[in-house]
């Protein structure tokens, strides 16, 4: 990615990313030049704190931090290095 893009390097990384409360812009990046865009929100004092809105099918989904790797491609992505905010 160029420009002001940030590899997400950890759960820890997008939590710092998303401490502030306010929502935020992610894209996912896959195989052949193809994005999965998505916008995040973190609040700790939720029991289910990510609230991730996938703009590609206007799907919600609220997860744990277990969920969130467990039932999305996310987790997948931050390993592999495929996963980024991108502050505006």
């Amino acid at each position: 990615m160029t420009g002001s893009h940030v590899r997400v390097e950890s759960l820890e990384h997008m939590k710092k990313i998303c401490s502030d409360g306010e929502p935020k812009d992610f894209v996912l990046l896959m195989k052949h030049s193809l994005r999965s865009s998505k916008t995040i929100s973190y609040d700790p004092s939720r029991k289910k704190p990510w609230g991730v809105f996938n703009l590609i099918d206007d799907s919600e989904q609220n997860l744990t931090d277990r969920t969130l790797f467990k039932n999305t491609n996310i987790g997948d992505a931050i390993q592999v290095g495929a996963f980024y905010y991108e502050p505006y």
